[in-house]
């Protein structure tokens, strides 16, 4: 991990499960890592919709459905720890007033910068199709990093396969719904505020 210091602004890149490398990061689970992370998307649904600044030159159906279906599904866990009503539908735009953005192009590797406004910049010339991938990236929007070892290798010890460890799973599985409810409680209780957030990008 290669970390850069200044007026609360943390660098860091850690390895992607497709087509990325591990730097190494101790194991833990994901719902205990993220507390170094940063809330992201997670501070930003409690409203109808969320809007995504969102280009892909292909114009691909399939891309806008996975991008909606990661998004949807990462607020779904957390429903249950507000009275307050979350988002139910994603806006994807060109432009304008967006909580995060999403890049669809010919990059070498899927990667998210995770902050305030959260961008997701995605590639489907990996290892998994663009449902997964597209997930896994999200994860990383909501705050979430990942928890595997090396290229594409095994989970960390003691954790379990989740979309944060292999990106090869089409729904979230249990220790992701315990991350994401981890980091939204953390924001919810206010140990995570928006003053001391911190900027990652993970590739």
């Amino acid at each position: 991990m290669k970390r850069v210091m200044g007026s609360l602004l943390l660098f860091a890149v850690v390895g992607c499960g497709h087509n990325g490398t591990k730097a190494g990061v101790a194991s833990a689970p994901s719902y205990l890592r993220s507390g170094s992370a940063a809330a992201g998307l997670t501070r930003l649904i409690n409203k109808p919709t969320v809007r995504i600044c969102y280009t892909d030159a292909s114009n691909s159906a399939q891309h806008q459905d996975d991008v909606k279906f990661a998004v949807l599904s990462w607020i779904e866990p957390l429903r249950s720890l507000t009275t307050d009503e979350l988002a139910t539908s994603v806006e994807l735009t060109a432009d304008g007033d967006c909580d995060a953005s999403v890049m669809i192009g010919n990059y070498s590797v899927a990667y998210t910068e995770i902050g305030t406004h959260p961008v997701v910049h995605l590639s489907y010339s990996g290892w998994y199709g663009s449902r997964t991938v597209t997930l896994h990236e999200f994860g990383h929007a909501f705050g979430l990093l990942d928890t595997y070892m090396g290229r594409g290798g095994a989970c960390q010890r003691g954790q379990p396969d989740s979309v944060m460890c292999w990106a090869s799973y089409t729904t979230l599985q249990p220790d992701d719904v315990a991350g994401v409810r981890d980091v939204y409680q953390r924001v919810l209780s206010g140990q995570l505020k928006l003053a001391d957030e911190r900027s990652f990008t993970v590739q």
